[in-house]
């Protein structure tokens, strides 16, 4: 594993698991932090990144050393940098994933005031920028401003780890026929959370689990890519009845891992340690009740 330091604000990268890279630096800040771990999805055509796309890559004089940046420009663009922010082919950019505006504070700003650069993107090429745009090291300084496309490794895909946060969590009820059993869950809902679910979890606590909620009911599949502990899957239909349960999913760390998916469709997936269905008399047919916890 390389290191890299942290060098006029670079945000630099470890490489790890071959996709997965932790964040050094506060160049991509407020949507990536110092010390977050996430995964990058390979993109093989070209055609598929579009502006905005976070992108992790590497230039050609160093090609072992990765940089993560936003593409901003796309091949046979126009680019200005101005001091009141970025137009495309002379139309302003809005861009709400910045960091707050620091304009209106006395000698601090994203860019140099009256200050005015155009970049002409080439074909095959990219131009990127940081998010913190007072701290980042991209296209603006590069030796060549331009990211061929071969050199780009992937596009941000979710976050497997970041700063700590307080669990909020909710509970889900199952009526089984010896009684309720319930389980303290962390809910997920959204879909970078249903993507990192719980992998690189190392232990579950008996009585604990992750539940899964999506947008509308349907044939859904799940995998054990990068899941360390085996578990337990409890498929539930909109009604609050469980339609299929999968017992000892196991963890995965191939490239290609199972899929688990329902025999029926499901709009809520509750996660679990592994035989915790066993223990507890969980059958298919059972009422599922959630209570969500206090925001």
């Amino acid at each position: 594993m390389s290191h890299f330091s942290l060098i006029s604000g670079l945000l630099s990268l470890q490489l790890l698991f071959g996709g997965s890279f932790v964040v050094d630096g506060p160049s991509m800040e407020p949507t990536l932090h110092n010390g977050d771990v996430f995964l990058v999805e390979p993109v093989w055509n070209a055609d598929e990144y579009d502006r905005g796309d976070v992108v992790v890559f590497s230039l050609e004089d160093d090609p072992d050393y990765f940089y993560v940046k936003r593409i901003i420009g796309l091949p046979g663009e126009e680019i200005q940098i101005r001091s009141n922010g970025v137009y495309v082919n002379d139309e302003f950019l809005k861009e709400p994933y910045l960091v707050a505006d620091t304009t209106s504070v006395p000698g601090v700003s994203r860019y140099v005031d009256d200050f005015s650069q155009t970049y002409n993107v080439p074909a095959g090429t990219f131009f990127v920028l940081g998010d913190n745009r007072e701290q980042s090291l991209d296209s603006r300084h590069f030796e060549n401003p331009y990211i061929p496309v071969n050199r780009v490794r992937g596009k941000y895909a979710v976050n497997v780890f970041e700063e700590e946060q307080p669990v909020n969590w909710s509970t889900v009820v199952i009526h089984t026929d010896d009684g309720p059993v319930p389980f303290n869950v962390e809910v997920a809902e959204t879909q970078d959370q249903r993507m990192q679910g719980l992998m690189f979890r190392e232990s579950l606590d008996r009585g604990y689990g992750m539940y899964f909620i999506f947008d509308e009911e349907a044939v859904v599949a799940f995998w054990m890519k990068n899941t360390l502990i085996p578990l337990d899957m409890i498929f539930v239909d909109d009604q609050g009845y469980i339609v299929h349960i999968v017992k000892r999913a196991q963890p995965c760390k191939r490239e290609r891992c199972l899929t688990y998916p329902s025999k029926f469709p499901a709009k809520y997936v509750l996660e679990i340690g592994s035989l915790e269905t066993n223990h507890f008399g969980i059958e298919i047919g059972d009422r599922v009740e959630f209570i969500r916890g206090n925001s």
